[in-house]
């Protein structure tokens, strides 16, 4: 209770962002585009995040997903909380080693696994949940080699929609997707239960859990409770012939600070004829309610008391991330008042998927907000961060313009298309420390291997 407790004390005492001296320090120190990790809105998201879990859910465990950040300072941070980690390759499998978690405290997930990822799963003790029936049998003959009887979990799908829109085309469009996902194995279809009892069969396995991928972004606990129901519908079915002790529900849980277009046909036809009257959800996964309605959901299949698992990524770290670009020119052209800054789609990848982020300015004198199209500095039209921004219409060249929510799916996929990576200074503490350097013009081309080609250029051909 003490640690429900504190964050009952932490929220009714709101952690308050960077000053904007810090962000002005940041880019004099280390330049722009850089990220600034603000390592107490880490720390107390964290544990947000697993108090509200806990509430309703005490069994559940939370894991940071890897993928969505996988910097060592945030790794290390999250692992002296307490947090496990969740790992979709060996890359990240040897990261969550590398900074100390320990292998009972890691799940390797993903749709795709090699046999020596697999190996060193199993050579540390790291607990799988196989995707597929062609991995359950490598991981089988794996363990064989190893003498050993393994545990591990399967991947399944229940084919539920776990999004709505206004828009009863994207909804089709949506039950679509989540039935045809290429995570896991379809309860709906009858596939998973096929593979449970092909699993029956490996001498060297031994199915103890179920793992889950739905989506990303969710903001529906209802939507997600619906869902869940079906895995642990399906876990209280196999516990005849397994002994099922955990569920991995997965993560994409939604946050405050970005939301995405639900838009289908309907709405693509409205816009263009600049009629859009259906409203779009906005705001972060309400996670006490989730634990709220899964609660009785478990109990109703008998199943209260079971291990349960998640993998919350961009709730954990999303926020305690800034991007803190620099405008480089204001110009209009077409009918369009534009802003283009220093940082584009090669550091923010994910606003190119009709996602969108608070953007907010740091002028040099204050103003009306005017509507700005914000553009990055890529040599490539789609570099849009976003479609209309409210700033002020005194934005000059040389200004500061604050991306918020840059903590997830930023550095891990980011790219070096025409420009470097961006920097990461942390702040705790009063005090700010690089913990991540920006890319060099050297580093893009570490991967150059000289080759005999390259001593001269091709003889032209004398017959031409």
């Amino acid at each position: 209770m003490a640690l429900i407790e504190d964050i009952a004390t932490a929220e009714a005492q709101p952690l308050m962002p960077p000053a904007p001296e810090i962000h002005q320090a940041v880019a004099e120190r280390f330049g722009t585009p850089t990220h600034l990790l603000d390592l107490a809105r880490l720390d107390a998201n964290f544990r947000r995040v697993e108090a509200e879990l806990r509430r309703a859910l005490p069994e559940m465990r939370v894991l940071y997903s890897v993928k969505t950040n996988y910097m060592p300072l945030v790794l290390t941070r999250l692992r002296m909380l307490g947090c496990g980690a969740d790992v979709v390759s060996g890359i990240e499998l040897d990261l969550a080693l590398r900074t100390g978690f320990a292998p009972d405290g890691i799940v390797f997930n993903g749709p795709h696994k090699t046999d020596d990822e697999l190996a060193a799963a199993v050579a540390h003790g790291v607990f799988v949940n196989v995707d597929n029936l062609d991995e359950a049998a490598r991981l089988d003959r794996i363990a064989a080699a190893a003498g050993r009887r393994v545990a591990f979990g399967l991947r399944v799908n229940p084919g539920r929609a776990i999004y709505t829109s206004a828009d009863p085309t994207y909804n089709a469009q949506a039950l679509a997707a989540s039935r045809e996902s290429k995570f896991g194995l379809s309860l709906e279809d009858g596939a998973a239960a096929g593979a449970a009892r092909a699993l029956s069969r490996l001498l060297h396995l031994q199915l103890v859990g179920l793992h889950c991928h739905l989506g990303s972004h969710m903001n529906e606990p209802a939507a997600l409770s619906h869902a869940l129901e079906a895995v642990f519908q399906f876990a209280a079915g196999l516990r005849a012939d397994h002994p099922v002790d955990r569920v991995n529900i997965g993560g994409g849980f939604g946050v405050d600070g970005i939301w995405r277009e639900r838009k289908g046909p309907l709405r693509h036809m409205l816009a263009l004829y600049g009629k859009d009257p259906l409203g779009e959800p906005r705001g972060g996964l309400d996670l006490a309610a989730l634990g709220r309605l899964l609660s009785p959901v478990i109990a109703r299949h008998g199943l209260a008391g079971i291990k349960l698992f998640c993998e919350p990524g961009r709730a954990i770290v999303s926020d305690a991330m800034t991007l803190i670009a620099r405008v480089s020119c204001v110009k209009r052209t077409g009918g369009v008042d534009w802003v283009i800054l220093d940082a584009g789609l090669n550091i923010m990848p994910t606003l190119g998927m009709q996602e969108r982020h608070r953007i907010i300015a740091l002028p040099r004198t204050a103003g009306r907000l005017k509507a700005f199209r914000i553009g990055g500095p890529l040599c490539y039209e789609g570099d849009i961060l976003a479609h209309e921004a409210a700033l002020p219409e005194t934005i000059a060249e040389g200004d500061l313009v604050l991306i918020e929510d840059s903590g997830g799916y930023t550095i891990s996929r980011s790219t070096n298309f025409i420009r470097p990576r961006a920097a990461v200074a942390a702040f705790a503490d009063g005090k700010l420390e690089l913990c991540w350097r920006r890319e060099t013009y050297e580093d893009v081309l570490a991967y150059h291997c000289p080759t005999s080609f390259d001593l001269r250029p091709a003889a032209p051909d004398a017959t031409a």
